[in-house]
């Protein structure tokens, strides 16, 4: 009760202790917290902090900073900045000494995405170059009120969720004082429940809902309240499904609250202040209050009074037994069956999704489960590692739900174009449900949908923000149509060769690094000798494969000790050679054509590192590098836990035996020309016209292959087929490639990495990076929170609910959630965009193009069918394969006669097909192909 939760809060705070407390009533839902008279947030939002690369700062009163070209801060006004790494800029002090903005702290007054203002900069000198500005995160102080204190008058709505929905925004307020009254009905001992419901109870209700307004509220806003017909609707519907259970708002709040007790903990993120409500009224059927006869009739015709007590007892106390046999009986399509995948599955079981008549659920999924996966998908176990994610899921659905056997097909295959002919327009019939963990796969299914004119719900996560969108056939707009751009992690590739300017970019590097040197050149090596290749000269892949091979067999190990001195060379390649050609190549002092500083920012100037065995860094590397080397070899590492520090120190003590035979270096004047080459796009390109196609490097094949091939590859060759059915004998023979794998913590592919792109990051003066950040960079594994996970599954699956309902465009929504913030956004879905073809012609991706004809139609009649769009058709294609090409026509000219029944291969009983026609706009001299011209279907007379 409503008074137990004052007893609970104010024994909270006394004892220093946050309170958060949260309830479900049927639809409706909400959150409170206190956190006190003060609480501190060191976190606002959890986004990383920002360094941002400086081109100008103003001497003014409040200086100007301009950004590099292409960056843009994040900052408030009154977020605070430190000032790094400038040239210029400097002043005298009153005491005679230097000093010079580099290390002040300003705050921030914003004025565009790329520039902002600081303090007072008059009195340094000018700027001249470089600089950096990096973000401060500071602490946010927010003080709470107690649940006994607050008034109807005062309610402490969060702002940011207040404005949930737009149109809802009296909900908020109308919610709470339903929470209110129902609290003060069940202290009367007159707990209704849906099941309970006459005239004269629902008149009962109503009599004490009213009378706790008039008691609350001013008697003119009471008066005006008790009159608006929308909130009579809202507390009749209130009163009816207040003691039901509706799942997907269990799972929103379960989500929300989650995440909110981890604020509490952490001080990281912003908790909600301090009311947080939020409802799905729109999955409650209406029903008639003008008279008592009508109530009672609509109501247990709708069956809100259902007798029946078994499972979806609490489900239909919310959503009625019609909206509930219908929820039952969908078909679903379900696409993943991962983090969102999985707490989807459990909604759909506890609300029976597909559990009866013809309804089902296919979910695929051509995942396992690895270890990662188990904190936040909560349908598998330790027990399930390497299983299948579509078939552990769905026979824990069974579990939940019995109702669900038989009901549940898993598959294990990947949806996209190799899978077309198997999960053809028919598996599109059904409404299709997302949850996918990548952009190309969502953009593909959305086109399927698309075409199939199906429903489509998309969601997704990163860390805590999560979105969910619905696409309706000619309702809304699709999902690609919202351009939602993919995030660019593409590196440029200088950038990642030669000037990196951040530690993620090291990372990258590190791990391109391994596969080349650990997965890649192992694999030619294994391919020569397994395969008998046939070398072919003018195969550039084949050249590949052979110099892959051979820079293995040259240098094979032996030993231990061999790994341990090819990692001791390796580190001076990276760390000292690859950085002394560069500098040979673009000295400190060098100018760019303008005669401006070449190392500028963004491009740091890199300095050597000397190998120290004492140093950890190196150590790491050294023993990382000389392990997977052993490991890719077959041979042993003579440590029991070479993972450990002393082990690894020792490993790279050992190394220092190889430091006299490594040679010094000389500068290699066509390395530093391909640097150059490299960096200058523009000289390249000249080089490249002049000289003609660049040469890729060869193995002089004519001299040279017959000679490796004899007395290199065959003995391997021959020792291969002696030993090919002796596993022990192979592993001297073979390689073992190193397929990247960020699960495993004791295969020192991480441990690479790590040390790898830390070094390099020494190199060039950039922030380190920790292991644990360093194994999700490389590991490309995307933030998730099973908190964010929670609540986006549950608001997904309450629009799944909506479309199963046929709820109008109006009341569904698409969702954008921050936990961090918190934010959260629903909205009415767009409607179709509309493209214009021509002038006096325009369709959406929804729209086809219809011609009625006999089977017994010409090509020639199709194509003269389709003038009445006043465009002209080019070409012709049938699920992808071309039917008529126009740039073929002198050769097709024939096609143009035969029948579509031969053409498009109909069966008799075929009544339609659908075909992908080009367009040109005949007034058009380039005959360029028009984007976004309909499907055609044709119809058979």
């Amino acid at each position: 009760s409503l008074d137990t939760q004052k007893v609970v809060d104010e024994y909270c705070r006394n004892h220093d202790t946050k309170f958060i407390s949260a309830d479900v009533n049927g639809v409706f839902c909400r959150i409170f917290n206190d956190f006190g008279d003060e609480f501190t947030v060191i976190d606002k939002d959890g986004e990383e902090i920002k360094e941002l690369m400086i081109k100008d700062i103003t001497n003014e009163e409040a200086g100007l900073v301009t950004l590099q070209e292409g960056f843009r801060h994040p900052f408030e006004d009154g977020d605070q900045v430190i000032i790094e790494k400038v040239v210029g800029m400097t002043k005298t002090n009153e005491d005679g000494t230097e000093s010079s903005i580099n290390g002040t702290v300003h705050k921030v007054v914003t004025v565009t995405p790329s520039s902002f203002r600081i303090g007072d900069t008059t009195g340094y000198s000018k700027f001249d170059h470089n600089g950096l500005a990096r973000q401060i995160k500071t602490v946010l102080k927010l003080n709470f009120k107690s649940l006994s204190s607050i008034k109807w008058s005062d309610i402490p709505h969060d702002p940011n969720l207040l404005i949930a929905d737009f149109e809802k925004m009296d909900h908020c307020t109308w919610s709470h004082y339903g929470y209110e009254i129902v609290d003060e009905v069940k202290k009367s001992g007159k707990d209704f429940t849906s099941q309970t419901w006459t005239n004269s109870s629902f008149e009962e209700f109503g009599d004490i809902f009213e009378s706790k307004i008039k008691e609350n509220l001013p008697e003119d806003q009471a008066k005006e309240l008790l009159e608006n017909k929308r909130f009579e609707k809202f507390t009749s519907k209130y009163c009816v499904v207040n003691s039901g259970t509706f799942n997907p708002l269990c799972a929103f709040i379960g989500g929300v609250v989650s995440q909110e007790a981890i604020k509490a903990i952490t001080n990281k993120f912003v908790p909600i202040k301090q009311f947080m409500y939020y409802d799905a009224i729109e999955v409650v059927p209406d029903f008639r209050i003008d008279t008592k006869e009508h109530f009672e009739q609509d109501v247990k015709a709708l069956g809100f009074m259902a007798a029946a007590e078994d499972r979806y007892s609490g489900l239909r106390s919310c959503i009625g037994s019609q909206l509930l046999a219908k929820v039952r009986e969908a078909s679903v399509f379900m696409i993943g069956a991962g983090a969102i995948g999985c707490e989807l599955l459990k909604n759909y079981a506890l609300l029976g999704v597909g559990s009866q008549a013809d309804g089902s659920i296919l979910v695929t999924d051509p995942d396992v489960i690895e270890v990662s996966n188990l904190n936040r998908q909560f349908l598998f176990r330790e027990k399930h590692l390497r299983k299948p994610k579509s078939v552990t899921a769905a026979a824990a659905v069974i579990h939940i739900n019995p109702d669900m056997k038989g009901r549940i097909v898993a598959r294990l295959d990947k949806i996209h174009k190799a899978t077309e002919e198997t999960y053809s327009q028919y598996f599109y019939k059904s409404i299709v449900t997302n949850a996918l963990d990548n952009i190309p796969a969502r953009r593909y299914v959305d086109a399927q949908c698309v075409k199939a004119r199906t429903p489509m719900i998309d969601s997704g996560t990163l860390g805590p923000k999560g979105h969910v969108q619905i696409v309706l056939p000619n309702k809304t707009e699709s999902y690609s149509s919202t351009n939602d751009a993919e995030d660019n992690t593409e590196i440029p590739h200088c950038t990642l060769k030669m000037f990196p300017e951040e530690a993620l970019h090291c990372v990258e590097w590190a791990r391109d690094l391994f596969s080349q040197i650990f997965s890649q050149s192992a694999k030619s090596y294994n391919k020569i000798i397994e395969d008998e290749l046939i070398f072919d000269p003018n195969d550039s892949e084949q050249r590949k494969i052979v110099k892959e091979a051979l820079s293995l067999i040259e240098d094979r190990p032996t030993g231990f000790k061999s790994c341990i001195r090819w990692a001791r060379f390796k580190f001076n390649q990276y760390y000292v050679n690859d950085i002394m050609q560069l500098l040979h190549a673009y000295p400190i002092d060098h100018k760019t054509k303008d005669g401006k500083p070449f190392w500028s920012l963004p491009k740091r100037a890199p300095d050597v590192l000397k190998y120290d065995s004492k140093n950890e860094l190196h150590a790491r590397f050294i023993a990382a590098a000389a392990c997977l080397r052993a490991t890719i070899f077959n041979l042993e590492i003579p440590f029991k836990a070479p993972r450990e520090l002393d082990s690894i120190m020792k490993i790279a003590q050992q190394a220092n035996e190889y430091n006299d035979e490594i040679p010094d270096f000389r500068p290699d004047k066509s390395k530093a020309d391909e640097i150059k080459a490299e960096v200058d796009e523009e000289e390249k390109k000249k080089e490249a016209a002049e000289e003609g196609p660049a040469e890729e490097e060869q193995i002089e094949v004519e001299e040279d292959f017959d000679e490796i091939k004899e007395y290199v590859f065959m003995p391997l060759r021959k020792a291969y087929a002696e030993k090919k059915n002796e596993p022990e004998g192979l592993k001297v023979i073979l390689t073992n490639p190193q397929e990247f794998e960020k699960d495993n913590d004791a295969n020192f592919h991480i441990d690479f990495i790590y040390a790898c792109a830390n070094c390099r990051a020494s190199n060039y003066t950039l922030d380190q990076m920790d292991w644990i950040t360093t194994k999700i960079k490389a590991g490309r594994i995307i933030p998730a929170l099973a908190t964010t996970t929670s609540a986006i599954a549950g608001l997904q699956t309450l629009e799944l609910v909506k479309i199963i309902n046929d709820t109008k465009i109006e009341e569904t929504r698409n969702i954008n959630l921050n936990l961090a913030v918190p934010s959260l956004m629903a909205s009415e879905p767009g409607p179709p965009q509309k493209i214009k073809l021509r002038e006096g012609l325009e369709v959406t991706v929804w729209d086809t193009w219809s011609v009625k004809l006999s089977k017994k139609a010409t090509l020639k009649d199709l194509i003269g069918k389709l003038k009445k769009y006043k465009l002209m058709a080019k070409d012709i294609f049938k699920d992808g394969h071309p039917i008529y090409l126009h740039a073929l026509e002198s050769v097709q000219s024939q096609k143009k006669d035969k029948t579509l029944e031969e053409l498009l291969k109909l069966t008799e009983d075929q009544t339609e097909v659908e075909i992908t026609v080009t367009f040109a706009d005949p007034e058009d001299k380039e005959d360029h192909i028009i984007e976004g011209t309909p499907q055609v279907v044709i119809k058979f007379d």
